[in-house]
């Protein structure tokens, strides 16, 4: 592994981890802003009756805003409550406002301020009143109401004898109806006939609230996956272009061939003494020495060894160490990166260690890691949290730390996916 290439290979498992990390804030920030948006903009309600068929049917379930009834235009659809009408909740639209006059019909259509409106949410066929609506002047603040089904809705034409014409206080209004969501029909059609008698409403922001929760929901959802795609992104990288691994390159953390099955198991070991120092071997680049970092021992495992033998074996070959008490599994980490000459696919395990031996021999070095192994130190958490030396993983004096505060964890972590 060499260091730039090593930088890219821990830099960019780095980035994806915190821009996975942030993906999933962001993602939750969204889902359940829009969720927390949407129950202070909308309320739910379950429509009762037939009288706005064919635009609601009885028991749909529809999404209304909040909305103060000063708000409220010609076409709109309304929730209100009316003590005159039964002091219930009930859904119309509407059709006047204060000051308009309302009559039906003039060629079947109803008219407002002596203008003909089309009503294009009406069922096919069906006029526009049942019966003769008399000329209605509508009160200031206060609304005139039909329901979308005309021969049967008990609207502002059945209480023309009440005070105020039939017409509901703009006090009364709950909530104007955006969508239905069950049947999930969408959004309410715009009432488009009323604008030659000025605007309209715009949607409430329905729309806004649903795409932050689809893309909070995306997000999450993305970052939470990222760690498994990204291992099987190293896989595929194993099968499509890992070269064949010499024989003398085996004890370095190889790889095998990937018609082999992908990237070769390889242990590592965590060697603490009893002073919990940590060993590290000292590698660089084989044709470039000033290229180097600070790495773990440890190497692939030969034939149909163990993970356990494997790690006990490697330290052995390069520290010479073999007093070793080998602990629990700590870590794992999946990786792919070029090392020389050649790419390194690579499923790593890191075994807790401890001894009692201090001093170090590399005996068992393969060719290849007598031209890339330049020695081996014992280390402090402190001065891997203070060193400017490349050290790998990168994480390596944050993760010490947290071993020697808390332990070894319940189960494996697993660490970031390193690609380059």
């Amino acid at each position: 592994m060499s260091r730039t290439s090593g930088r890219t290979v821990e830099g960019r498992g780095r980035l994806g981890s915190v821009l996975s990390g942030l993906a999933v804030a962001l993602g939750c920030v969204l889902f359940l802003g829009g969720f927390a948006w949407g129950a202070i903009e909308y309320q739910p309600y379950t429509v009762p009756t037939e009288s706005m068929v064919p635009t609601i049917k009885a028991g749909d379930r529809i999404l209304a805003q909040r909305i103060d009834g000063s708000d409220i235009k010609r076409g709109d659809v309304i929730v209100f409550k009316q003590k005159s009408w039964g002091d219930m909740l009930l859904v119309k639209r509407v059709v006047a406002v204060g000051g308009d006059t309302v009559a039906c019909c003039t060629n079947g259509k109803l008219t407002v301020n002596g203008k003909q409106i089309d009503e294009p949410y009406l069922a096919k066929g069906q006029a526009a009143e049942s019966s003769q609506i008399p000329t209605v002047e509508v009160p200031k603040d206060r609304l005139f109401l039909l329901g979308d089904e005309r021969s049967g809705s008990l609207d502002s034409t059945a209480h023309l004898t009440e005070a105020f014409n039939g017409t509901v206080a703009r006090s009364a209004v709950k909530a104007r109806v955006d969508a239905i969501a069950w049947p999930m029909n969408g959004m309410l059609a715009r009432p488009a006939g009323f604008e030659k008698l000025g605007g309209i409403s715009s949607p409430g922001p329905l729309r806004l609230v649903l795409t932050a929760i689809v893309v909070g929901a995306v997000l999450v959802l993305g970052g939470a996956a990222y760690g498994p795609i990204a291992k099987r992104l190293v896989s595929a990288a194993g099968r499509g272009r890992s070269s064949p691994v010499p024989p003398e390159a085996s004890g370095w953390g190889s790889v095998e061939d990937s018609s082999g099955g992908g990237p070769r198991k390889v242990a590592r070991v965590v060697l603490l003494d009893a002073e919990d120092r940590i060993l590290l071997l000292h590698g660089h680049e084989p044709d470039d020495p000033a290229d180097d970092w600070w790495f773990t021992p440890g190497g692939g495992l030969e034939g149909d060894e163990t993970h356990e033998e494997a790690a006990l074996r490697e330290l052995v070959e390069e520290t010479g160490i073999t007093e070793v008490e080998l602990g629990p599994v700590l870590w794992q980490r999946s990786c792919s990166f070029p090392f020389a000459g050649r790419r390194w696919d690579q499923d790593e395990w890191y075994f807790l260690a401890r001894t009692t031996q201090k001093g170090t021999v590399a005996a068992g070095l393969t060719e290849l890691e007598r031209r890339s192994v330049a020695g081996a130190r014992w280390w402090t958490c402190r001065e891997l949290t203070e060193a400017h030396e490349t050290v790998y993983p990168t994480r390596l004096a944050g993760l010490l730390r947290r071993l020697l505060d808390e332990g070894p964890p319940a189960r494996p972590e697993i660490l970031d996916t390193e690609i380059v």
